[in-house]
């Protein structure tokens, strides 16, 4: 563990987490938080698991279970030969789905308005109408660069919240993990690649261009007509002998694992910028090259600035490309990866695929 974390703390200079364990002692760990969902058939009983994943413990070592300790208040361990030592562990970070924040953070739901753990965006409601007559109603985060979160601003914002007995800018009430010494509103709520990007922005992505809706049948983006052709290039495609799903027919895509999307994302992807316009094609490269980035085992100052940048395009277009009734809260997310980088490096580091079963 030792070693794993001087080399995180000379490969990830200009993250947060760097700052962290240079702050403290070689004695010293960080963890991350994970909640999950009910995990119960029985609709009267819940059952929401907290894990915590030692960030030292060098992948993909900490998701054994020979890395498990469970553990209670009060409970002391002896180790033969190591002797007696004060070892601290700071939790430092949460990556959780959107609904399991909101109930770690204490916020609101994330289809309410000021939803956004990292940002101010309020959110609007979107009405589709068909022939004057209301279809449905969904919560879109329209393209703008609202104020960040910050523990200066939303203490105020919970206290109150706490004096009006009332949600105040998505703050319920207090979050007990602020009262951490490295845990923050904003910064410490990392993104989870596992469902806001490949269960999230790129499955809505790929549902829209492979859309057999007939309403979708005159737009330029729409690929339904190349899946034979598209199916028969990833057909010649060679995936890694560690990647544990091949590539199914597109026709499908609706049925995909979260696997699926992750491989079609990083294997398939050459393949499905082949069949588009180039306006489109340009579109889509941006979210691929910030991925890509995000996934480098250092990351610099450089790093987070072009990722702020690709992505906050990618928002922008896709607005124009898809319309506002497709700028959901994952969308908007994107927004905030170079937060999340910049906190605590790759996405791998801290991505919800490593607290799956």
């Amino acid at each position: 563990m030792k070693r794993q974390r001087k080399i995180y703390k000379e490969s990830l200079q200009a993250t947060k987490y760097s700052h962290i364990l240079n702050s403290e002692s070689e004695e010293s760990f960080t963890m991350i938080l994970n909640i999950d969902g009910a995990v119960t058939k029985n609709k009267h009983v819940s059952l929401w698991p907290i894990t915590f994943m030692i960030n030292e413990i060098p992948l993909p070592n900490r998701r054994y279970s020979e890395s498990i300790i469970l553990d209670e208040a009060g409970v002391n361990f002896f180790i033969p030969g190591v002797g007696e030592q004060n070892i601290k562990f700071f939790s430092i970070a949460s990556c959780t789905d959107k609904p399991a924040q909101s109930v770690l953070t204490n916020m609101v739901s994330h289809n309410a308005n000021y939803s956004c753990a990292q940002c101010f965006t309020e959110g609007e409601n979107f009405t589709v109408y068909s022939k004057t007559v209301q279809k449905s109603a969904t919560k879109v985060f329209p393209y703008r660069n609202d104020g960040a979160r910050n523990d200066s601003i939303c203490n105020n914002l919970v206290i109150e919240a706490e004096q009006h007995d009332s949600p105040v800018k998505g703050h319920a009430g207090p979050c007990p993990l602020t009262k951490l010494k490295y845990y923050a509103f904003g910064e410490s709520i990392l993104f989870d690649s596992l469902h806001a990007l490949y269960l999230g922005v790129f499955k809505k992505f790929c549902l829209l261009i492979f859309s057999k809706s007939k309403t979708d049948r005159q737009q330029k983006w729409l690929h339904y007509n190349k899946i034979n052709s598209i199916d028969q290039g990833l057909s010649s495609v060679k995936i890694p002998t560690t990647t544990s799903r091949r590539f199914r027919t597109i026709k499908h895509i609706a049925r995909f694992k979260t696997n699926e999307f992750r491989s079609l994302m990083h294997h398939g992807s050459t393949v499905l910028l082949q069949a588009m316009l180039p306006k489109y094609r340009r579109h889509f490269a941006l979210l691929l090259a910030a991925v890509n980035i995000t996934s480098k085992d250092v990351i610099d100052n450089y790093d987070i600035i072009l990722v702020k940048g690709l992505l906050h395009q990618y928002v922008k277009d896709w607005q124009k490309i898809f319309d506002l009734r497709h700028m959901s809260s994952n969308i908007h997310s994107l927004l905030h990866i170079h937060k999340s980088i910049q906190y605590l490096g790759p996405l791998y580091m801290y991505s919800t695929f490593n607290f799956e079963s």
